[in-house]
């Protein structure tokens, strides 16, 4: 009888070590997920989607969001005119988007605010 407890014993330590295995991999693999990135997105790519003339609101926003994230500190401000004024014009943008851009990267970048404020009035003024 002691043998059977023994091995039942045994059984049910190797299960419990089976489980707490298993369990240890699961939350591996979800901080694996978490880690792996997207590849970033070129500023060329991200403003080809704002000139897209048939980019949905949403769209707008995630590219806004992405050139904020990637691209914010600005480098070229003739570049950062062309999209201002693209996206101030453009169809599907509100409000909301524009300001929101508008803000952030005079925030970053204060001495191109009078050229950012430009571009989005030129945009705005061109619907």
């Amino acid at each position: 009888m002691e043998l059977f407890f023994i091995g039942l014993g045994t059984v049910l330590i190797i299960i419990l070590a089976i489980l707490i295995f298993f369990l240890f991999q699961r939350k591996k693999s979800k901080v694996l997920k978490k880690d792996r990135q997207s590849p970033i997105p070129s500023l060329q790519f991200l403003e080809q989607i704002i000139d897209n003339q048939n980019t949905n609101t949403q769209e707008l926003k995630n590219t806004v969001d992405l050139i904020i994230k990637y691209y914010a500190e600005i480098d070229d401000i003739d570049n950062y005119m062309d999209t201002i004024f693209n996206l101030s014009k453009h169809p599907n943008t509100d409000t909301q988007i524009i300001v929101n851009f508008t803000t952030k990267l005079e925030q970053i970048n204060p001495r191109y605010k009078s050229d950012i404020n430009s571009a989005m009035s030129k945009g705005l003024n061109s619907r």
